[in-house]
């Protein structure tokens, strides 16, 4: 599994995927740690669907002044109508892509479970979809313009939906996503969710090491919020009633979620700088007794060490015994 453990060299591992309770995790060659869910399945056909919702509206709004100007128009006079071709863009990316992905509820993480589920309350309170019928809202079809809440309570479920399902196979944001919910202060979301949303926002982007660019996706998401809160209030009242909803037990970083973070450069988990991590990293691998790094690449193959063979002997013979085959 290239790069499980992080983007340095030496963070490929040795593992096998394992069902229990219905959750797929990955039990890794010399790690005591159970990775949740599987990075390997399904990462790169959630691609279009990311560029389509965000790196199209960055590059848009970013080179075209007239776009830009022509939305904010039509959210000023054409409010319904502009929400409903928003509906009908969201619906187009999920029915092509992102229904033939996406994991069921009881699949999903812990953490992408609980955001999924919150975003329903909030929507149900906010709208009140379950008078009407809707208590799966991202199931509703693209409404009349005059039933505008509802196509906006269905666009913002089904790019929930997209958000957790492609959060829970891409350890690029899933880490990334727990570290900044975490964060979240509830007592400043009842005084203003908008500004706390900024707050986290510019935390994470703080935490960016930029190497990547990443960090220009958190700025146009701050800008967005701005924009998007000014002429659709509502939408605060949506984040307001999610942020308080939200169980931030059960979206934090866990201990086996930490260890993960351990070594990966790209951004500062809890604000802890790498070398830091690296140095926690080593003291819990010295006392666990860690040797997943115990093979190396060799013409295209790999080459394991006798720790990494005795272990794969050992889960061989496991997997025999539950097999009765011997």
């Amino acid at each position: 599994m290239r790069g499980i453990f992080g983007e340095m060299e030496g963070c490929n591992g040795l593992g096998i995927s394992m069902d229990i309770n219905g959750k797929t995790y990955l039990k890794i060659a010399g790690c005591s740690y159970f990775f949740e869910g599987d990075p390997g399945v399904n990462v790169y056909f959630f691609e279009q669907a990311k560029s389509n919702f965000l790196t199209l509206p960055r590059y848009i709004f970013k080179n075209s002044y007239l776009f830009s100007l022509a939305i904010i128009f039509r959210l000023l006079f054409q409010k319904k109508k502009a929400i409903r071709d928003v509906h009908w863009f969201v619906e187009e990316v999920n029915h092509k892509t992102i229904r033939h992905f996406a994991l069921p509820d009881n699949k999903l993480n812990d953490f992408t479970q609980e955001i999924r589920r919150a975003m329903r309350v909030s929507l149900d309170k906010v709208f009140s979809l379950s008078r009407g019928g809707w208590a799966v809202p991202e199931k509703i079809n693209v409404r009349n313009f005059k039933e505008w809440e509802i196509n906006l309570a269905a666009a913002v479920a089904k790019l929930t939906v997209f958000f957790t399902a492609a959060v829970n196979q891409d350890t690029a944001y899933s880490f990334v996503t727990q570290d900044a919910l975490e964060n979240l202060n509830k007592e400043n979301a009842k005084q203003s969710a908008k500004k706390e949303l900024v707050r986290i926002l510019e935390l994470v982007n703080s935490r960016e090491n930029d190497k990547y660019n990443v960090a220009k996706k958190w700025e146009f998401l701050r800008k967005a919020v701005y924009v998007l809160f000014f002429f659709l209030p509502i939408l605060e009242n949506i984040v307001k009633e999610f942020f308080l909803e939200l169980n931030v037990e059960k979206v934090k970083l866990t201990e086996s979620h930490w260890y993960f973070c351990l070594r990966r450069t790209r951004y500062d988990y809890r604000g802890v700088p790498i070398e830091k991590r690296l140095e926690e990293l080593e003291r819990i691998d010295k006392e666990k007794g860690h040797f997943y790094g115990d093979f190396r690449i060799e013409n295209g193959k790999p080459v394991f060490g006798e720790k990494i063979n005795a272990w794969i002997s050992r889960e061989y013979k496991e997997f025999l015994h539950r097999q009765g085959a011997v």
